[in-house]
């Protein structure tokens, strides 16, 4: 198998992995990791307070590490 066999299969189990989150946890993820919004303006759009923010991230990203690594 090739590294681009084994790039393609892990986008892959990052895309079902990220699918797999709540809706509230991929719209987090995407504004902070992908956009590159800061907390403070996600809180600020979604209206809600920062360390809601914080917390939706942290349990996403574990979440997406632990589908990635098992």
């Amino acid at each position: 198998m090739c590294s681009s066999d084994l790039s393609a299969i892990a986008a892959q189990e990052m895309a079902r992995a990220f699918a797999e989150l709540s809706e509230m946890q991929r719209d987090v993820i995407r504004q902070i990791y992908f956009r590159g919004d800061t907390i403070e303006e996600v809180a600020t759009r979604l209206g809600i307070p920062e360390g809601t923010v914080k917390s939706r991230a942290h349990y996403g990203v574990q979440a997406l590490r632990a589908a990635v690594t098992a």
